[in-house]
């Protein structure tokens, strides 16, 4: 555990070199893994939701190293804007495609940039309460 907390440190303490790389990172997560949890209908193995669960739970734990808990707006600010490059960067990989016009719905953009960044911020909520909870 206290491993963990000296990243959480260091990520603070180092958070304007940091924060690009995590950008970068979320976009990555947001551009490979788009569409998929709407158009996933049972046909996706385990593994790759367990690799997709802790690809977000690994920028979560970078999140809350870097934004404090007073701006938790910019927690969802920061993670609808990469998420949105992300889907651009996506609908330019596959400029032409007709799986663009399966992937790239308004149901499936809007529920992507709602609800990712709402999980995101909740997951970074108790993520900060247990945090808290672990130090008293």
């Amino acid at each position: 555990m206290e491993d963990i907390f000296n990243i959480l440190k260091t990520l603070q303490a180092k958070r304007k070199f940091f924060l690009p790389f995590l950008a970068l990172f979320w976009i990555f997560i947001t551009c490979f893994l788009f569409p998929q949890p709407f158009i996933n209908k049972g046909n996706s193995s385990l593994l790759f939701n367990a690799s997709m669960i802790y690809a977000y739970s690994i920028a979560c734990l970078m999140l809350l190293g870097m934004i404090n808990i007073d701006k938790v707006w910019a927690v969802f600010l920061f993670v609808m804007v990469t998420d949105a490059i992300g889907i651009g960067s996506r609908y330019l990989l596959e400029y032409g495609e007709v799986s663009n016009e399966i992937n790239y719905t308004l149901t499936s953009i809007l529920g992507y940039l709602l609800i990712i960044p709402l999980t995101t911020t909740l997951v970074y909520l108790l993520m900060y309460s247990f945090k808290k909870w672990v130090k008293l």
